[in-house]
């Protein structure tokens, strides 16, 4: 259905935000819909990715009246419209907005005077903002993803103007490895709308080569001098330019390297978001290890090799022509970035030697088609593509024995810090009784000493047991895999003779 309004409130990160784009809204513009999309101001950014779109920022300093006027001069003229909505549903700020009655019911009202076709509520796990918005605006049909509960909890500020009557929430279970393409897809389905193609780059760029150094935390992140080395030996193979991204989480790092004269370190803020966009747009290639640039890059048809954990694998991958993606398979994947291990090996173990490989590949032949490859300590490379396609989140390479241990690691985990601020608690009142009783305190002191000395050999006894069965279930894993190579080279070698 073409020439609808879609309402569309998303208000949470943003690498989530282009994802959503590429596998929903690009759609909707393409086949000629109109969007208002209401996001928070960390997201403004996305103006500078849709064209034609303009920005409205509901001000809470402005009268009610004031912002419909604006607002509704915006709809008679444009067919997207980004609405910068006054809370950030994850910050101690929109607390203070929640508390002051008046702007709670300017923005409901603000809402119910906005009339659309169809609204949806972009995320999976609903946050309760988005719940608030497409529960308030008045439209025909709503959509709300659902895994297992249907939101976070709305403030209670907000219940009398919510019409939760008419809630319509798309049944996602655990097992679909990729929610939000489910979620999409049985919109689209409904509306008769095509899927959304993503870009493929038939034309090389400038021949610049981008590695981003930055992801959203540190568990992500490759290791910075080995992406310092990768981009040096690309730069003597190939005569390009490399240029090393950091964004402000990377700071120190950027401060560090800028004095390299050998290589091109560049430093972006925020608010130089257009000046990103077109570095990006014009590249030939580029290196990632965090999903925001890894969409952009699919967004602008740029290829790229992608370093991907396994904290949530498969949701947020797309299997584009220009994309390679590398891992190391653990028995623990789909942890939700809860690592049973002191660090995430998932990335850490991914050999220089396979990533090299993998970005030489894909700058010959920018559209060889999609790839993924596995990579550790004991296989540099291993072409996984096939049997990705074919898995799916339960019927892969993750037994169950492992994910209910993996699980049970994560509860322990959790038990031990819960048992570590109870003695914590406790020890006040040892210290109390101490200083009371000065005739046993020696004693007391040896007793307090062996039990902390029991209790953190006990603790280090369970966390080594951990280890080794984790390493042994990732070491079956590597046998199953060299299993595959050597049958594979085996097979290729018979069809030679032949």
């Amino acid at each position: 259905m073409n020439n609808q309004t879609w309402f569309i409130s998303k208000c949470d990160r943003c690498g989530d935000q282009v994802f959503f784009y590429n596998i929903l809204i690009k759609s909707l513009i393409e086949t000629g819909n109109n969007i208002i999309h209401v996001t928070n101001e960390i997201n403004s950014y996305l103006s500078h990715i849709i064209k034609g779109s303009v920005i409205f920022r509901y001000e809470i300093s402005d009268s009610l009246e004031e912002n419909i006027l604006k607002f509704n001069k915006l709809v008679r003229s444009n067919k997207y419209i980004i609405i910068i909505c006054p809370f950030i549903p994850y910050e101690e700020t929109s607390n203070i907005i929640l508390n002051d009655s008046k702007v709670v019911e300017n923005w409901t009202i603000f809402l119910k005077n906005i009339t659309v076709d169809v609204s949806i509520c972009g995320t999976i796990n609903p946050s309760w903002i988005d719940r608030v918005n497409c529960s308030t605006v008045s439209s025909q049909e709503k959509f709300y993803g659902l895994v297992d509960k249907p939101s976070q909890t709305v403030p209670s500020q907000f219940q009398k103007w919510s019409n939760y009557e008419v809630d319509n929430f798309i049944k996602i279970e655990n097992e679909i490895d990729t929610p939000e393409i489910y979620f999409v897809k049985k919109i689209l389905v409904k509306y008769k709308i095509p899927k959304p193609s993503l870009t493929h780059s038939l034309i090389p760029g400038d021949g610049k080569i981008l590695f981003f150094i930055g992801a959203s935390s540190i568990q992500k992140c490759y290791n910075y001098d080995s992406i310092l080395r990768l981009g040096e030996s690309l730069m003597k193979k190939f005569q390009s330019e490399i240029i090393f991204i950091y964004g402000p989480n990377e700071y120190e790092l950027y401060s560090k390297s800028n004095s390299d004269n050998n290589s091109n370190h560049i430093y972006f803020e925020s608010g130089q978001f257009d000046q990103l966009i077109e570095m990006i747009s014009l590249a030939k290639l580029a290196f990632t290890h965090d999903t925001f640039y890894y969409h952009l890059l699919n967004l602008y048809g740029i290829p790229h090799v992608l370093v991907s954990g396994g904290g949530h694998w498969k949701r947020f991958i797309y299997p584009n022509s220009i994309s390679t993606v590398i891992t190391n398979r653990l028995p623990c994947f789909n942890c939700d970035w809860r690592c049973p291990y002191d660090k995430s090996y998932c990335i850490s173990e991914i050999s220089e030697k396979a990533l090299q490989y993998s970005l030489v590949e894909r700058y010959r032949e920018s559209n060889l088609g999609f790839k993924v490859y596995n990579s550790d300590t004991n296989i540099d490379l291993y072409d996984y593509t096939d049997n990705y396609v074919k898995e799916s989140i339960h019927s892969n390479y993750i037994a169950k024995n492992n994910e209910e241990r993996s699980k049970e690691l994560i509860v322990k985990q959790e038990e031990n810090e819960k048992i570590i601020v109870k003695l914590l608690e406790k020890q006040v009142t040892i210290d109390n009784l101490l200083l009371k009783n000065n005739k046993i305190s020696l004693e007391n002191d040896r007793f307090d000493d062996v039990r902390k000395s029991l209790m953190h050999k006990l603790s280090h006894m369970q966390y080594k047991l951990n280890i080794i069965y984790l390493e042994n279930e990732k070491n079956k894993r590597s046998l199953e895999l060299m299993g595959r190579v050597i049958d594979h080279k085996i097979k290729h070698s018979e069809s030679n003779d032949h």
